[in-house]
């Protein structure tokens, strides 16, 4: 089951003291080391549930980082919480043959993102301060591999949700849709960087295009280990995501 660390600060502690406690909380949570937790603490904020998310500052200078897209004026932006989710590799013999060391986190869609194209929804990875790279692009569910991101239409259910399909580039976002990341464990997406059944996960997504248009799945990112089918896709359903804007 997936897990969003949740980290409380007093209402008067110093910005010195707030580091701490977020470092030390992460580098607990997320088993990477005291210098790894320290630089991703500095890019980070709390928000009045104790939920982390990489902070307005942050995202504002990750962007400028960005080579190769076209950011319109007034791009929508949206930060996910941190999150850590397990990888139960018992749960079907598709597990145990190493088909799902990939899992497949689902977001919801922010509705400033409902009614735009998505080959415009990019996902992007934030690796520590000055380092960030694109999630490559998924239309079709064989693609949806390591470091690639896809927007997914699903069926409501009584019981919960069933996936239908992946939206091609030039389809239009609907509510009936999700944000898949597939991370691979142990792999350069999975921050604590460890084979050890479980993903640890910053990211962002922006309303931008490639440039030049290119008909690649890839947004800087090659696939890496098995594609992936809906019958055996991880179901993780992280804890929020939250709107921000672009100034």
């Amino acid at each position: 089951m997936p897990d969003a660390p949740t980290v409380s600060v007093p209402p008067d502690a110093t910005a010195e003291e707030k580091h701490e406690i977020v470092r030390d909380a992460i580098k607990d949570a997320f088993g990477i080391s005291e210098e790894s937790a320290a630089a991703l603490a500095e890019l980070l904020e709390v928000d009045a549930t104790g939920k982390l998310y990489l902070s307005n500052d942050a995202v504002e200078k990750m962007q400028k980082l960005l080579e190769g897209l076209d950011i319109p004026e007034g791009a929508k932006v949206a930060v996910f919480s941190l999150f850590i989710a397990s990888l139960n590799s018992t749960e079907s013999s598709s597990a145990q043959s190493g088909v799902l060391s990939t899992g497949v986190a689902f977001f919801g869609v922010p509705d400033a993102f409902i009614g735009k194209r998505a080959e415009s929804l990019r996902v992007v990875k934030v690796l520590g301060p000055d380092r960030i790279e694109l999630f490559g692009q998924a239309f079709t569910f064989n693609e949806l591999t390591d470091m690639h991101a896809a927007v997914i239409e699903v069926e409501i259910l009584s019981g919960g949700e069933r996936l239908k399909r992946v939206l091609r580039r030039e389809e239009l976002i609907g509510p009936n849709c999700r944000i898949a990341l597939a991370i691979k464990d142990g792999g350069a997406f999975d921050l604590d960087g460890a084979e050890n059944g479980r993903i640890v996960d910053p990211a962002f997504v922006v309303e931008a295009l490639s440039r030049p248009y290119s008909s690649s799945t890839g947004g800087g990112c090659t696939a890496a280990g098995a594609s992936l089918h809906p019958s055996i896709l991880l179901l993780l359903i992280p804890a929020g995501i939250l709107l921000t804007r672009r100034r």
